[in-house]
Formats: structure tokens, C-alpha cells, sequence
């Protein structure tokens, strides 16, 4: 079964990391994925290595980690890809970890700040 873990930077402040939970609430909804959970990578928890242990122990076999991040900096370059490494080799068995790129520069991102733009006018 497909498993999708959300991962985000994570923050202090609460709100923050619950708008992370209402983006994989949202994501199950709309597209019917199952298996959904979030991480963060700092400030709060469940860490990636435990959200990849609660996908597991709920029957994931694959598992996709979707980062809500928008460019190609330390964490995604470094830190993600170590940390996935990291929890393969904890769990002592063959998992299929696969790590999604990041949002990048896409027409999409950049209507909704035209949007945010035209709010804001």
C-alpha cells in the first residue's frame, strides 16, 4: 500500500505547523490517497523517521515523501536524502522510500501570487 508523508520545514509557532496537517488532510480528500501523515524537520514532531514508522505500521509498503518546500536548499539537498537513508537502514528491512521533488518554480505558485498581488491592490 502507498503511504504519503508530507514533510515540511516546521516552525515555533503553532499555526504554522497545523496549516501542514490541513495541506494532507486536503491532499487525502481530493485525491483519494489513503495513507497520509505529515513530518516536520525541526521545532516539532513527528520527525520524518516517525512518520515513516506510523505509514509502516499502518500497512504502507512504498512511501512517497512529499516536501512542502519551494527551492533546492539545505534540507532538500542534504538533509532529507540523509535522514531517508538514515531510516531505511534503521528498519532493519527493505522499504521502498522515495523522496518527491520540490515545488520549484511552477506557473502554478506563480498565479496564485498574482492572486495574493490583486488581493492585496
Amino acid at each position: 500500500m502507498l503511504g504519503i508523508l508530507v514533510l515540511s520545514h516546521g516552525s515555533r509557532r503553532k499555526e504554522y505547523n497545523e496549516l501542514l496537517k490541513e495541506f494532507a488532510v486536503k491532499l487525502k480528500e481530493k485525491h483519494s490517497y489513503s495513507l497520509v501523515t505529515t513530518a516536520y524537520m525541526e521545532f516539532d514532531t513527528p520527525t520524518l523517521a516517525e512518520g515513516v514508522r506510523e505509514l509502516i505500521n499502518r500497512g504502507a509498503g512504498r512511501i512517497i515523501v512529499v516536501p512542502l518546500f519551494l527551492a533546492p536548499g539545505n534540507h532538500m539537498v542534504r538533509d532529507i536524502p540523509e535522514e531517508i537513508e538514515k531510516v531505511k537502514s534503521l528498519m532493519g528491512k527493505e522499504i521502498d522510500i522515495q523522496l518527491a521533488s520540490y515545488i520549484g518554480v511552477d506557473e502554478r505558485v506563480v498565479e496564485i501570487l498574482h492572486e495574493r498581488i490583486q488581493e492585496a491592490i
